[in-house]
């Protein structure tokens, strides 16, 4: 379990606060669009 939690770590970088906000702008960017 551990290697496999060591593969999916990069997932949860996107968890960082710089990259989150990032997404939450592209996400209302995207719903705005529409």
């Amino acid at each position: 379990h551990k290697k496999a939690l060591k593969e999916v770590k990069p997932l949860v970088d996107i968890t960082s606060p710089e990259k989150f906000t990032f997404l939450g702008k592209n996400l209302k960017a995207k719903m705005i669009a529409q």
